[in-house]
């Protein structure tokens, strides 16, 4: 089955007996507010309800196959554990994190704030860590955008939301995105309202965006954004190759998604990403995970069909853009022999 990332092997950080300090994330295309990252970016600390928290220790320790999760576990954030505001490693140790293991992290304040909000955060690996230039999508699936106990007002507002945007008819919605020129340091960004402003019929447009293809090596003739051809179509083909072991994942899994998303994450800068094609073990080029569990629970029934349709649509549009992208190619390699 395709890994969530390519063949580079994941390096969590050093142990230590405090996380390091963090800061604001500040390549957040999708979701709410407040997720940070450690000084060294390569831990994310995202403030969590108790549904998703209890949905990553499943999911970390399941034993029971029957519900499908463990399918799963390769295709979400690597999980690390639960802080309380502040806290430390368990584990004072000063060897590196093993792979397969999770650190413990011993709360050390008071968990009664009194705040609003969540009052534990997530431990979680950051995807985009290692990425020199990372175009990130991120896609929200699903047909149903409401918690079946949610008060009927909510209910509403939601099925208007889903029938106003992509989500109730293709069970995709693009949330946000981001992607870089070759020549600018800066990121090009589309907010949550691009996405919501898209029609159904117009969702390939927005994977164009996302996908864009650069024809001119020159800043000074081009500055857009985009890989070269001859990158972009292998890229797209190993991200339909992992969209499509996902989609088999989660049609085994028995859970019900509610504002789950599926992040894609590329490599914007050339030199990069083609020696990427080359020597995959030395940086990756694409990153396809889950991610968003706030609203999901295991469910004896079977898949969600709703995420399944929103999979369905994503393959189709990735298929549909790495179709034109070959056509691109293959007619570049006509005119250069003509």
């Amino acid at each position: 089955m395709d890994s969530p990332t390519s063949a580079k092997p994941r390096h969590p950080p050093k142990r230590s007996r405090t996380l390091a300090p963090a800061t604001a994330l500040s390549q957040q295309v999708g979701g709410h507010a407040g997720v940070q990252t450690t000084e060294d970016e390569s831990l994310l600390l995202k403030p969590a309800l108790p549904r998703e928290i209890t949905f990553y220790q499943l999911v970390r320790d399941i034993a029971d196959a029957s519900t499908g999760l463990h399918l799963l576990k390769e295709w979400i954030p690597k999980f690390f554990g639960v802080l309380n505001l502040e806290g430390k490693l368990a584990d004072p140790g000063s060897g590196d994190v093993d792979l397969g293991g999770i650190p413990t992290i011993i709360p050390t304040s008071d968990s009664n704030s009194g705040s609003n909000g969540p009052s534990q955060t997530l431990v979680l690996e950051n995807l985009i860590h290692g990425y020199r230039k990372p175009c990130i999508l991120d896609v929200k699936l699903g047909t149903v955008l409401y918690d079946e106990d949610a008060p009927e007002a909510k209910k509403a507002r939601m099925i208007k939301t889903a029938k106003e945007t992509t989500s109730f008819q293709t069970g995709v919605r693009l949330t946000g995105f981001q992607v870089y020129s070759n020549f600018s340091p800066d990121p090009i960004a589309h907010g949550k309202a691009y996405g919501k402003s898209l029609k159904p019929e117009q969702l390939h447009e927005g994977i164009e965006h996302f996908f864009p293809c650069c024809l001119s090596a020159s800043p000074e003739s081009n500055s857009a954004a985009g890989l070269p051809p001859d990158t972009l179509l292998p890229l797209l083909t190993s991200v339909h190759a992992s969209l499509t072991s996902l989609r088999k994942a989660l049609e085994g899994a028995h859970l019900r998604m509610v504002g789950g998303s599926v992040l894609i994450v590329y490599e914007g800068d050339w030199e990069r990403a083609a020696a990427s094609l080359g020597h995959p073990e030395e940086c990756r080029l694409y990153t396809v995970a889950l991610i968003d569990f706030a609203h999901t629970q295991v469910v004896s029934e079977g898949p969600d069909r709703g995420v399944l349709k929103g999979m369905d649509t994503l393959l189709y549009l990735v298929d549909k853009r790495r179709k034109d992208v070959a056509e691109l190619v293959a007619n570049r390699e006509v005119q250069s022999h003509a």
